[in-house]
């Protein structure tokens, strides 16, 4: 691919990857295309692969619902049930989508069965950590980020089952963890080490004592120093009771020290 682009000349020039899945093709008694937490691993490995090629402007999976599947369940052509909701493939590709941010690297350094990558924001306050483990089995990691100095380290979300052949695994939001953690038998984690930005001020929405849980997740405005307004930010906290901001366009943080 990289020779094709290149042999076209100096235009700017980029590959549309339309149509990729985790897809047995041998027939027989291989590999089943049940749509599960396996699979499900695998699109998400196929995914980073691509958001890493610097020749590649987008991939499509194939498919968010195949056009005549009326009721089969968990067919590996359906990123979406009947209903909506998400099967596993699809459930590995919103992990993707909610954590993903613009600097990406591979990471190096794990265990052969395990796979990871850097998501950073451009201003480097915020790295997220997206780790594969295809198992079989948990695996034991310590993480480390060069030349970031942090503030906490937590597991933003992870997507995991009883094993590669569930077909119902389960998104878990913000758990305690550390540089040192343990990655579950067909999983993908998020781990998140996050530098607290400039001081914001809360114009509205924050009302309550601090270290109120009930504030946590709060919808509120919020806006920096400079008067700058974070749009859709959310108030979340931290596990030493400390409240931040992240706004969701840039994925940076903000600690609360002052209340409206």
């Amino acid at each position: 691919m990289n020779s094709a682009i290149g042999s076209i000349g100096g235009r700017n020039q980029f590959a549309a990857l339309t149509e990729y899945n985790a897809i047995y093709w041998g027939g027989g008694t291989g590999w089943s295309n049940t749509n599960d937490m396996g699979h499900a691993l695998a699109v998400f490995d196929i995914a980073m692969q691509h958001v890493v090629l610097p020749g590649v402007a987008f991939s499509l999976l194939w498919n968010t619902r195949w056009v005549d599947n009326a009721g089969k369940q968990f067919d590996i052509n359906d990123a979406l049930d009947k209903d909506g909701n998400l099967n596993a493939t699809g459930k590995a590709l919103a992990v993707l989508g909610n954590h993903l941010l613009p600097r990406i690297k591979p990471v190096s350094g794990l265990s052969a069965r395990v796979r990871a990558w850097a998501a950073a924001c451009a201003t480097g306050d915020t790295l997220n950590m997206l780790i594969v483990n295809k198992g079989p089995g948990e695996t034991a990691l310590t993480l480390r980020v060069d030349g970031m100095a942090y503030d906490t380290v937590f597991i933003r979300e992870r997507l995991a089952g009883s094993g590669p052949g569930d077909t119902a695994p389960a998104l878990t939001g913000t758990a305690r963890g550390g540089e040192s953690l343990t990655v579950p038998d067909a999983s993908v984690t998020v781990v998140s080490f996050v530098k607290y930005g400039a001081v914001t001020r809360a114009r509205t929405g924050l009302t309550g004592r601090a270290g109120s849980s009930r504030r946590a997740g709060t919808d509120v405005r919020f806006s920096d120093c400079a008067g700058r307004r974070l749009d859709a930010a959310r108030v979340r906290q931290n596990f030493a009771g400390v409240y931040f901001v992240e706004s969701c366009r840039t994925g940076t943080f903000h600690r609360v020290l002052r209340r409206d």
